[in-house]
């Protein structure tokens, strides 16, 4: 008795025939069943004895692989946020280092306990105290500036030196002083004084001791 299909029966059919064509090819691509696998075996003269403990040891190497990848993702994501942590540090300290880079000074003035506003070009080795006084300008708003006066004699050895440090800045002018004290000890010739802001020379005069 011949069987005739409708065309819907035909189309499933079809489909049942891809689905099942496909479950064999999965199945196929799975792998070797085990009698398959000991004939391999034999037919290249290994131990097929051993076959189970390779197998447990295969097992126990993807087991440890399984483990380790969540660990490689864990140490790579705590590695980034490290480095963009320094990278932050040193975004910001490179962006406080250009604060300060901006700072200038005026002409700085050599003066006396007593300041008239003038600037003295000669003074003499009497134990007076000797001020070099300075205007910072472009000044970052509160922050204690660093600052260091080296006063050297006419023979470029540093006499004295002074480390500070000023109170919060609250003004983009800034004046600030250092001192020394010249007495008998110190040499007649031509003095310098440097002032420094965070290692860099901002201000520097020439002057006579007599």
């Amino acid at each position: 008795m011949e069987t005739r299909l409708t065309e819907t029966q035909l189309g499933q059919v079809v489909e049942e025939l891809s689905r099942l064509a496909q479950q064999r090819e999965d199945e196929q691509s799975r792998g070797l069943d085990r009698e398959q696998v000991v004939q391999v075996l034999k037919e290249l003269d290994l131990p097929v004895e051993l076959l189970d403990e390779a197998m447990g040891r295969l097992r126990q190497r993807e087991a440890l692989a399984k483990q380790r990848r969540p660990r490689m993702w864990i140490l790579a994501a705590a590695l980034a946020v490290f480095l963009a942590g320094i990278l932050l540090i040193l975004i910001t300290v490179s962006r406080r280092s250009a604060v300060f880079e901006r700072i200038s000074a005026d002409p700085g003035r050599i003066t006396l306990v007593a300041d008239d506003g003038g600037n003295l070009d000669r003074v003499t080795r009497n134990g007076q105290e000797v001020f070099y006084r300075v205007v910072l300008r472009d000044v970052p708003m509160k922050e204690n500036l660093s600052l260091s006066c080296k006063w050297l004699d006419p023979g470029g050895r540093v006499f004295h030196e002074n480390n500070y440090q000023t109170r919060l800045t609250d003004k983009s002018v800034w004046p600030t002083s250092c001192r020394c004290q010249l007495g008998s000890a110190a040499l007649p010739g031509t003095w310098r004084v440097e002032m420094s802001l965070r290692g860099r020379v901002i201000s520097a005069a020439t002057f006579q001791v007599e």
